[in-house]
């Protein structure tokens, strides 16, 4: 993955943003930063500034959605605007690879 990051972008292909969607399990905790393996990769989520608006804590073993802004040294390492398990539904990492498919081709379509 080769990422360009001009003006506050980051930028992939042809692709701009500004933040990052990520859906995965939490295989490892250290203090406020969940490591996420979205099946593609980990990516570590650093979630301090927004810890005490979380309902439970994360933990091993959870499937999360974290969205959040590349550091500018790693865009391996998020730092979190929002963080929520998706544990109370069974398909959601099933159905976000379909999601994922379907933004993909959607993308690929209008170019």
């Amino acid at each position: 993955l080769r990422l360009q990051r001009p003006n506050d972008r980051w930028e992939y292909n042809s692709l701009s943003f500004f933040r990052v969607w990520v859906q995965g399990m939490v295989i490892r905790m250290q203090d406020t930063c969940a490591f996420v393996d979205d099946g593609t990769g980990i990516i570590q989520v650093q979630y301090q500034k927004i810890e005490k608006y979380l309902p439970a804590p994360i933990e091993v073993g959870m499937y999360v959605l974290a969205i959040g802004l590349p550091t500018k040294e790693d865009p391996t390492k998020i730092t979190a605007v929002k963080l929520t398990t998706l544990n109370q539904d069974p398909n959601s990492e099933s159905l976000w690879f379909l999601e994922v498919i379907d933004l993909h081709t959607h993308q690929s379509s209008l170019r």
